[in-house]
């Protein structure tokens, strides 16, 4: 019996868990349907304008920090702005992806300025600070920041 209303428990926890899901999903679609309806009354090409291609002058590397926007920072609109984020703003020279974003935003995109952009207070560099084993890809990651940071 005492198992039965443990799975109860936990089915309970799933499933208001998936509920907070599915509401902020639902919410995201609704605000993007505004977002989309009030950027059309505004500009009736806008969608039209954005589709055929983007040309960004500026490539910013920086780190993944949910508080503000690359283009939001800087003062720039969509499509002004090529962004490649991770944690802490670390790239390591095993991981392609960064200097593919790179190198594909200047030779087909035409980026000309590159933006390597660090921030206070940064969570990720904290944690490689802290010390902590933190497990799975984000220990990875953390470990080879703190080689950097070991080294100099």
């Amino acid at each position: 019996m005492m198992f039965t209303k443990v799975a109860f428990v936990l089915l309970v926890l799933v499933l208001a868990a998936h509920a907070q899901t599915y509401t902020r999903l639902n919410d995201a679609l609704n605000f993007n349907k505004r977002w989309s309806r009030d950027n059309t009354n505004i500009n009736p090409n806008f969608f039209t304008q954005h589709s055929s291609g983007q040309s960004p002058k500026i490539f910013w590397l920086g780190c993944s920090d949910s508080r503000v926007h690359p283009s939001q920072a800087i003062g720039l609109s969509i499509g002004e702005v090529f962004v490649y984020r991770n944690v802490a703003n670390f790239i390591d020279e095993s991981d392609i992806g960064p200097t593919a974003a790179l190198q594909f935003s200047i030779l087909v995109l035409g980026v000309t300025d590159v933006f390597v952009v660090g921030h206070t207070k940064c969570g990720g560099i904290k944690a490689s600070l802290d010390r902590r084993n933190l497990n799975g890809p984000i220990q990875q990651w953390i470990m080879k920041i703190r080689k950097v940071v070991n080294r100099n």
